[in-house]
């Protein structure tokens, strides 16, 4: 029999061949593979009773836990599109999501997670959701294709099914409506902030999905159904997906928690004998190696850690694992989160990049003005072509065609180079984006919100670095004439409309822009404000 090339094939075939073995891991709740196709098969056929099938979406609002995987995989099987909404977005950001996706059932819980009550957000982005009464069909008019909206818990919303009432209504044949999902159907669809106003989505295949997870399994980790690998990335980020495909096609463990908390990860992984650490960035990885209790034997059973950064800080973590291979990754949104990763078996040197393209996957670097591949070590833009891409941007043909050219190849808008072996560094960004902690913010996003403020004449956003996150986003502001507003005004002007990472940490005002002949100098204002933060002003 060839292997299972759909999310739910895996499911199926890891029920079927490791049934009590366990499949998700949380501190307080876990599942096997049994119960979790149990679970799942429960979601798909509520989902059914609701007329979903190939072609419709079905979203979630909720953070780490296995309600979301019951949704992920139980959408799956029903051959529709996941949509996962970042957890972190605001309102504003979720009000554009839900129609702009087409989604036809939204999930979210009752849950309350570091202060967010998920219900209470859902009724600010969607006011005439909370007009309705609990239970009742929607009708908005800002997402009309929205035919149910369920809380996966016991408690009564306005607009909102119960997971009781939800779950009740199943009908139909769940593991047949599996078995008939084909490799080359949408599985997901993850929204990336880009240089434009709004995030768009970023569709990808079951084919694509589990191809790459394949082969983080496989060719990057040589995962087994011994394994149990621990990552606390948020399951809607595009970062969990492919090692998380990569562990249901090893039948092996998923061990997260619902948020980072150091203590309670230093005592789960102990607790719960991981084999493989994937905190992929510095704000996860430095708070464990730096715990009280981290020691040399510390993660003795760890054979592999997977981080995301700059040489001289993987060296560093690596001298500090003495029993765990250090690797890194490149990846995006539209590269199916990840494309290049390291070998456990490659020098030190190599394990310092972000490692080789998948089998399957071709990276090129070339030059900005003729096209042309470039020399080995020598950075310019970078290409990416494989099975691994995404679809295109949902309900915008005019940039997806400008991101592919002819023969495929996607224009990452990154910069990096490539070494004689094959291994690439990442050098940076040629599109205005920010890195915060991992999570991707559009500089012209932020921009363009605090722009509709009426008060703000001008404003631009650029990132600094940052200790803890990376790097963090600063504004420059100039305000209309007999304007008056502060630091302060600003800054909870972002916080009520863009989500907490994207709000800019520094606020300056100024009517004197460094210009080219068009053009604001970003560089410069970056410059400036470096120069302010280190002279401490």
């Amino acid at each position: 029999m060839s292997a299972p090339l759909t999310i739910p094939g895996l499911v199926l075939r890891a029920a079927r061949e490791h049934p009590d073995a366990d499949a998700f891991v949380f501190p307080d709740v876990r599942q096997t593979y049994r119960e979790l196709l149990e679970s799942a098969s429960e979601v798909a056929r509520a989902l059914l009773a609701l007329g979903v099938g190939p072609g419709d979406a079905v979203g979630t609002l909720m953070p780490n836990g296995l309600a979301f995987a019951h949704a992920m995989i139980g959408t799956a099987m029903t051959g529709a599109l996941f949509v996962p909404v970042n957890a972190r977005l605001a309102p504003r950001e979720i009000a554009h999501v839900v129609p702009d996706s087409g989604m036809k059932v939204l999930l979210t819980t009752d849950a309350v997670d570091e202060h967010v009550d998920y219900v209470a957000r859902l009724h600010q982005a969607l006011p005439e959701l909370a007009a309705a009464e609990p239970g009742a069909t929607p009708a908005l008019a800002g997402a009309p294709g929205l035919r149910a909206a369920v809380v996966m818990g016991s408690r009564e919303a306005p607009g909102f099914r119960t997971r009781e009432d939800f779950l009740a209504a199943g009908t139909g044949d769940a593991l047949a409506a599996a078995e008939a999902v084909g490799p080359d159907q949408p599985y997901i669809m993850m929204y990336t902030s880009g240089t434009t106003a709004e995030p768009k989505g970023c569709p990808l295949t079951h084919r694509s999905v589990v191809g790459l997870g394949r082969a983080v399994g496989e060719e990057a980790f040589g995962l087994t159904a011994a394994d149990r690998m621990w990552n606390p990335l948020p399951m809607f980020h595009v970062s969990a997906q492919a090692p998380m495909v990569g562990v249901l096609n090893a039948g092996a463990a998923w061990l997260s928690m619902t948020h980072f908390e150091v203590d309670a990860a230093m005592e789960q992984i102990e607790r719960e004998r991981a084999t493989i650490l994937y905190p992929a960035y510095p704000t996860l990885t430095s708070p464990l190696l730096n715990h009280p209790s981290y020691g040399p034997d510390t993660f003795r059973r760890v054979r592999a850690m997977l981080t995301v950064g700059p040489p001289e800080l993987l060296r560093s973590f690596q001298e500090r694992l003495p029993h765990t291979a250090h690797v890194s990754c490149y990846g995006s949104t539209e590269t199916g989160g990840v494309a290049i990763m390291g070998r456990l078996d490659d020098p030190l040197e190599a394990r310092l990049t972000s490692g080789k393209p998948f089998t399957g996957v071709e990276a090129q670097v070339r030059d900005p003005l003729t096209g042309a591949p470039l020399p080995a070590d020598e950075t310019g833009p970078l290409w990416i072509r494989g099975f691994n891409l995404f679809q295109g941007y949902r309900n915008d043909p005019a940039k997806t065609a400008a991101g592919f050219d002819a023969e495929g190849w996607f224009h990452t808008g990154d910069l990096a180079s490539i070494d004689a072996a094959g291994n690439l560094t990442f050098r940076g960004r040629t599109k205005d984006m920010l890195k915060v902690g991992g999570e991707s913010v559009g500089c012209l996003e932020v921009e363009a919100y605090l722009g509709a403020h009426p008060d703000v004449q001008t404003a631009v956003v650029v990132g600094v670095p940052d200790p803890k996150y990376g790097e963090v986003p600063a504004a420059f502001v100039e305000l209309r004439p007999r304007a008056t507003l502060t630091e302060d005004d600003v800054t909870a002007y972002c916080r009520a409309g863009l989500a907490k990472y994207k709000v800019p940490r520094y606020v300056r005002f100024t009517d004197d822009w460094p210009m080219s002949a068009t053009k604001i100098q970003k560089f410069r204002l970056r410059d400036r404000l470096l120069a302010e933060l280190s002279a401490g002003v």
